[in-house]
């Protein structure tokens, strides 16, 4: 179980910017009390995707928390928006993506939107605290190509194989840049 004493006892967090963009006006009042509780004092809250992206033009958020159903807004719309905007400072910010229908398709189409980290609601503080501070302890290196702008979606995966041509397969593990 995560712990919240590690991450009350970060001195960064209390000074970590954070907007929490959700249309639902009373889970996101709820999510912004419970992050104060863990010392996160800098939170803005916009229920309307639309002002969220403006906010994000005009100051540097450390973390963003967006609905991944938001409306007139999707959720897909609103993170490649936030991520490949040459006007926003809060490109590179630890975005943690909440969707309420977890499918398999969703995970997807949110990790290739550029979200560092996905949790299901209802969420609580706790879950979400445990993201942050995993991407603030091993934040993962971005990416630009022509049509994406986020953290890098690879992942170190080894693989095990037992048969007869295993020496071959760790020589080209290896070989891979890391």
């Amino acid at each position: 179980m995560f712990s919240s004493k590690k991450v009350i006892n970060n001195k960064a967090v209390e000074f970590l910017q954070v907007m929490i963009a959700d249309t639902d006006f009373h889970l996101s009042r709820l999510y912004s009390s419970q992050l104060q509780a863990f010392g996160i004092t800098n939170i803005t809250i916009d229920h309307d995707p639309k002002k969220a992206l403006e906010h994000l033009k005009s100051h540097k958020y450390d973390v963003v928390i967006a609905d991944w159903g938001m409306e007139p807004i999707g959720g897909r719309e609103f993170a490649r928006a936030m991520r490949t905007s040459e006007e926003n400072p809060s490109a590179g910010a630890i975005l943690v993506g909440m969707c309420s229908r977890p499918k398999e398709n969703i995970f997807f189409e949110m990790l290739n939107a550029g979200v560092d980290a996905i949790v299901v609601k209802p969420v609580s503080a706790n879950t979400i605290m445990k993201h942050i501070q995993l991407n603030l302890e091993h934040p993962r290196v971005f990416v630009r190509t022509s049509d994406y702008y986020g953290p890098d979606r690879r992942r170190g995966i080894k693989v095990r194989y037992e048969g007869s041509d295993r020496r071959e397969v760790e020589a080209v593990l290896e070989a891979r840049p890391k």
